[in-house]
């Protein structure tokens, strides 16, 4: 279901879809981050996606201050050093509610 989505608004994103749209470091780059999310965590997923999207770009003024690409050792280096710390992804098994408990649903009686 997610994936029929995340395809949806990536046709959307580029325009046209073809074969070459798809190449090994997209697929990589999808490996990553439901590893990185947590392998049984669709929220996790989700959040890992956001920190892989982001990160790079935080780390683009670097570019600017240093004249070189020190980003694209740095980001690699923070992804390794998370995945050797936390080898069960940022949440494992568990949804963003079991992490954050103020996110819970309430039972109704």
């Amino acid at each position: 279901f997610f994936a029929g989505i995340a395809g949806g608004l990536f046709a959307h994103f580029i325009g046209y879809l073809n074969p070459s749209s798809f190449t090994f470091i997209k697929s990589f780059e999808a490996i990553i981050i439901v590893v990185l999310g947590g392998m049984g965590s669709i929220s996790g997923a989700i959040v890992a996606a956001v920190i892989t999207t982001i990160l790079p770009e935080a780390l683009r003024p670097l570019q600017e201050f240093t004249r070189t690409d020190f980003r694209m050792v740095i980001y690699p280096l923070l992804l390794l050093t998370l995945m050797l710390t936390r080898p069960q992804g940022l949440f494992g098994n568990k949804e963003l509610s079991d992490v954050l408990p103020f996110l819970k649903r309430k039972k109704s009686p």
